[in-house]
């Protein structure tokens, strides 16, 4: 009879049941991440994440709440397994300003003044109240004379699209006058 040994190599294999989720939304001022989901070989296995490739050490997914694209990177480890890695997008757009809504302070009728007039109303997306300068910027048109002016609202950061709302200016006494 032959006798003799036999040397084999096991090699580590590819998990199965990965699933990573990205988050496609409009901006609601939350924090926003991806969710990796293990099942089948890859269940129990170690999840880590950031914000380049081959540079994911944190044990939870970074998180963003301001408008843009972001890519998320993970890599799935365990024991006898290959690593896995791979990425998903968070992915955050603007909410749309217009007069459907947005709602604008109601400015009084002003005094003609000679100068152009430029109230600031309070503008609000449904219950929240909107920053100026942060959130929208104001234009004005037709606001010197007696009349009709327009204020627009334009959106700015986490707000795109347009607005608009009407005063009207009135006009002034005079007052300094005498009659001789």
């Amino acid at each position: 009879a032959a006798s003799g040994s036999v040397t084999a190599s096991i090699g580590n294999s590819g998990m199965t049941g990965i699933v990573a989720n990205g988050y496609t939304g409009v901006y609601d001022g939350a924090y926003h991440g991806i969710t990796v989901t293990l099942s089948g070989t890859s269940a129990g296995a170690t999840v880590k994440y950031g914000t380049s490739a081959g540079s994911c050490t944190e044990s939870a997914s970074p998180t963003y709440k301001e408008v843009g694209d972001y890519t998320v990177y993970y890599e799935v480890s365990k024991a006898n397994y290959e690593t896995e890695t791979g990425s998903a997008t968070v992915s955050i757009t603007a909410k749309t300003i217009s007069s459907s809504t947005v709602t604008i302070e109601e400015i009084t009728a002003q005094a003609y003044t000679g100068n152009a007039i430029t109230p600031a109303p309070t503008v609000k997306y449904g219950e929240t109240t909107l920053s100026l300068g942060t959130d929208y910027t104001l234009g004005y048109s037709n606001n010197t004379n007696v009349g009709t002016a327009t204020i627009t609202v334009n959106g700015k950061g986490s707000y795109t699209g347009r607005a608009t709302t009407t005063f009207e200016i009135v006009a002034g006494k005079m007052s300094g006058i005498k009659v001789t």
